[in-house]
């Protein structure tokens, strides 16, 4: 078990408070995933069109092969019989020997995921940290971006479930809703998702069209802090000078 930190917005924050988010999906790269022994990340071939220059099947004859796509491995059923760990198989420097490699995610079955948001600390007596998802949005304060959230001032803690690859675009309607999004004026949980996505990825050019691999993560809520209803958490100020946690209180 790892303990590893996660971003979130604050609209996914609510859902996962409300328990309406139980599965989030991240690109897959170099940073969050793992190759098998010998391998080069930049030589695998993710979309089926490197060619592969075959000399071997008729003699004095070259013949030319398309890679295959990226295949999914559901992984080895676990003690409870549930396939909770699957990985890629990913063809790999296709146009020199046409080999394939496996690729698996960095995180894992039992992982603990503390969640980075946006967040502001009151220095009231006791210090307090309050959470952007929290609050009205017209509530103005100074607050800190997510990517800085130290560990010391998150306050939800996931546990992951399971964890497998696919094409972005085969979410299934079920999988959709557990990504937490609401309908809104849109016609599918898959068309709400597709917007979110579109939301937060497309400028950096991975929109819902570009349809790329990414893990799928399943989780549950280990705890949150200060649930019971108040919207600032309080700390100890001892915790921002070296504790990893939230001191509860």
């Amino acid at each position: 078990m790892a303990v590893k930190p996660m971003l979130f917005t604050g609209e996914m924050v609510r859902a996962i408070s409300a328990r309406r988010k139980w599965m989030t999906r991240r690109i897959i790269t170099k940073a969050n995933s793992i190759i098998g022994e010998g391998g080069d990340w930049g030589k695998l071939c993710w979309d089926g069109l490197e060619i592969y220059h075959n000399t071997f099947r008729i003699e004095g004859m070259a013949e030319f092969e398309k890679a295959p796509m990226p295949g999914i491995d559901p992984g080895f059923p676990n003690k409870d019989g549930r396939l909770t760990l699957g990985y890629l198989h990913v063809p790999y420097a296709w146009a020199e020997d046409g080999t394939v490699f496996r690729v698996y995610s960095r995180w894992e079955p039992g992982d603990i995921l503390w969640v980075k948001e946006s967040w502001e600390a009151l220095l009231t007596t006791p210090p307090r940290i309050l959470y952007r998802a929290d609050v009205n949005k017209s509530y103005y304060a100074r607050w800190h971006s997510s990517i800085l959230m130290p560990r010391w001032a998150s306050r939800i803690r996931l546990e992951v479930k399971a964890i497998r690859p696919e094409r972005l675009q085969d979410i299934t309607e079920e999988d959709a809703q557990a990504e937490g999004v609401a309908l809104g004026g849109s016609p599918t949980y898959v068309d709400a998702f597709a917007q979110l996505w579109d939301s937060l990825n497309a400028k950096r050019g991975h929109g819902w069209e570009a349809n790329d691999w990414v893990w799928v993560l399943k989780f549950g809520v280990a705890y949150i802090l200060g649930e019971s209803g108040t919207n600032a958490v309080p700390i100890d100020l001892r915790a921002i000078t070296g504790s990893t946690e939230v001191v509860k209180t």
